[in-house]
């Protein structure tokens, strides 16, 4: 459990800052 944890939570962490860099990428072309 732990040892699937781990993986899933680099995971979505990477996931997240790509989402956020994506939002700030779509604010710019917005302005």
């Amino acid at each position: 459990m732990g040892l699937f944890q781990i993986p899933l939570f680099f995971f979505s962490m990477k996931y997240f800052r790509k989402m956020k860099n994506f939002g700030q990428y779509l604010q710019i072309m917005n302005d």
